[in-house]
Formats: C-alpha cells, structure tokens, sequence
C-alpha cells in the first residue's frame, strides 16, 4: 500500500510544481525612456553637459546617442545664469554580424555646453532638462573646496618576486589636512611618470617584436648604451593598498577574499585630527638607473567628490563586483537626476610629487612614448 502512495505521489508532483507557475507579461509598449544626464564639473572648467536618452533593456547598441533639441537650464545658488547651446556631429558605430558582415549606424554624437562661465569651489549648480515626450528632469551639485595638502614622503624598496627580476614597494605617506566641520568625500590615486634611457628602452619591451616588458625584467645598467635621450610615460596606474583603517573603511578585501585591501574611496568618517597621515602602498616593477639620467615621478593625487558623485562611484564600484557572482544580490548605480537616470556631480583636486632622481636635465633629450613608437618601432602596430 505504502509503495502504491509513492508512485501516485510522484505521478502528481511534476502537476504540483508546474501548477505553481504564473507566467507575467511584460508590457513593452509601456516602457517610456527616460532623460539622461552625464557631466561631472571642476572648479574652473566650463560646463559641458551629455544629455542622452535611456535604451530599452534589450537593445544591444554599443552606442549612446544624443537627445537633440532638449532645453537645458543652468541655474548657479539659485539663481537662472544660461540656457545651454547644443554642439554635435554625426558619428559612425560598427555591428559586427555573422559571417564576418560588417553593418555601419550613423548616430547623434553631441553635448551641450556653455563655455560663457566657469564652475567655481563652493557654489551649487542647477540643471533642469526637458524636451517633448520625456519627462522633465533636475539634479545639482555643490561644487567641493580642494582640500589642502601636508608632506608627502615616499620610499622604494625592493622584494623578491616569483616571476619578476625587479620588483619594488612604494611606501608611501601623506598628510590630509581635513576641514572637520562638515562631511567630506574622497578618492586617492597614484601616478607614476617614469623616464627610461632610450637604450634600456629598446632593450625588448611590451613594443618590441621580441614580447617580454622592460618592467618585468632586470635592465643590467652595464650592458647599457647611453645616448642623450630619454623616454618618458606615465606607468600603469597600480591599484593603491592600505591597512589604514581611515582608508579600508570601504574597501572590497572581504568581497575579493584578498588579505590586502586595496582602496580608492574613502570619507573623513575616521580622520580623528585635522592633520592625518595616511599610510599606503603600491608598486612599481623596474629599477631607476640614475647614473643615466632615468627618474621616476610618483604624484599622489586626492580628488574631493560631492557626495553625489561619491555614492555614484561607490555603488559603480559595488555593481561591477556583484554583477558575476550569482550569489549577490543586484546592487542599483545611484543616481541624482530626479525624474531621470545619470549623475550630475562635482570634484575638485590636489596632488603632491615625489621625485627619485633629477629631472629635466639640460644634457638630455625627452621624447614622449608616442613619439617613441613612431621613430624606433614603426612597425610594431
């Protein structure tokens, strides 16, 4: 009896399951585009502003077209200063098809701009956007103060690395002299600009038709042929690593199960004193021969963001990492721009430099990298 209440059971249970679906119908012709607002404004720049219109989720356009015709309204504290003028071109994208077909789509590629005034420290702006069809939109920003800048020291050290013959630590630290009297938002970055011989250059790098890096292998300062040129780049931007809890307060070590946490965003949320050190790294993977002249510049850089522009980078950064991992949960991409999509927000910057080595130099030549490839590796493209 038993094993008969079994079979009927499991007769039934696919009836029970597919019972429970419930199939929703997505009303597409309901779905209304939205106006959508991109610029980022800096003390002392013009205002140059991208209005574009929201895609459908299923459109698969590697382009973004302009919203022509739309009545953009600048207002500064309050107050009504222009109407923006639209500038735009006709662009060409490219779809790749099957079989190798190659289809061409012209597109609306345009902004709109008032290049009558500049954007200054501590005022607040107003765009209010609207255009038949759409829904009318606004967003603002307050345009944040620099913030103001100590010592900046930094130490190269070298460490044994499995795979690379030279590999070097920059310790670095910084004073941030923080206005604590009201809630500040910021981003930290370091720039490495770094002059090479030109002969330690040619000597098989990522241009070379040979492969390899010159970063990633010993320059042999005796094996080198001096000239009086020197070729100067900006490195890669490494990622910058801290245990400074002022700085790991919103890093992502947990998410990506790394020990070290590597930091980009931070807020004066744990800045105790008016005068902070903050304490990081990051690295670099050649050596500097000095005795021909090669330097490296390393440029500290703190941007200060308006909070808006803070939440949209830190909910970019959280979407980015949870859009592959099936078990999180989808994280929205904040946005300012009330009725519409996008970020209208504001930064302001300081950095400071550290040089190892003399630079310029009156018996030296210097050559951009672009400059470089064109007169020493002209085929390497």
């Amino acid at each position: 009896m038993r094993t008969i209440i079994k079979i009927i059971s499991l007769l039934f249970l696919p009836v029970f399951f597919f019972s429970c679906e419930k199939t929703i119908e997505f009303k597409e012709k309901y779905v209304q585009p939205k106006i959508v607002v991109n610029a980022i404004i800096r003390p002392g720049s013009h205002f140059i502003i991208k209005i574009e219109s929201s895609r459908h989720i299923l459109d698969e356009s590697t382009y973004f077209e302009s919203l022509t015709g739309a009545k953009v309204l600048l207002y500064e504290n309050g107050e009504f200063v222009s109407e923006l003028d639209y500038i735009g071109r006709i662009d060409t994208a490219y779809r790749y098809l099957a079989y190798g077909v190659e289809k061409k789509v012209p597109f609306e590629n345009g902004y709109y701009r008032d290049t009558s005034r500049v954007a200054k420290a501590g005022s607040t702006y107003r765009l209010e956007v609207s255009k038949e069809g759409f829904e009318p939109v606004w967003c603002e920003t307050t345009v944040p103060e620099p913030v103001q800048l100590g010592d900046f020291t930094c130490e190269m050290e070298k460490e044994l690395h499995d795979y690379y013959d030279d590999y070097y630590l920059l310790n670095m630290n910084l004073e941030i002299l923080d206005d604590r009297s009201e809630d500040n938002f910021y981003r930290l970055m370091v720039y490495k600009y770094r002059g090479t011989e030109l002969d330690t250059r040619r000597k098989g790098g990522y241009y070379s038709p040979y492969g390899g890096h010159s970063y990633y292998s010993s320059s042999d300062s005796d094996s080198i042929v001096p000239t009086d040129t020197i070729v100067y780049e900006l490195e890669y931007r490494n990622d910058v690593f801290s245990n400074d809890p002022a700085l790991t307060l919103y890093g992502n070590s947990e998410i990506l199960e790394t020990d070290e946490s590597t930091v980009e965003l931070f807020t004066d949320e744990l800045l105790n004193r008016d005068v902070y050190n903050l304490s990081f790294w990051g690295q670099t993977y050649r050596n500097i021969n000095y005795e021909y002249g090669e330097y490296l510049d390393v440029i500290a850089v703190v941007e200060t963001l308006s909070k808006e522009f803070f939440l949209f980078n830190r909910s970019l950064e959280q979407h980015d990492l949870a859009q592959d991992n099936p078990f999180a949960e989808p994280v929205p991409v904040y946005s300012n721009v009330k009725g519409g999509l996008g970020i209208f927000g504001s930064v302001s910057m300081k950095g400071i430099g550290h040089l190892f080595g003399e630079y310029p130099l009156e018996d030296k030549t210097y050559i951009d990298i672009a400059t470089y490839q064109q007169l020493y590796q002209p085929y390497s493209y």
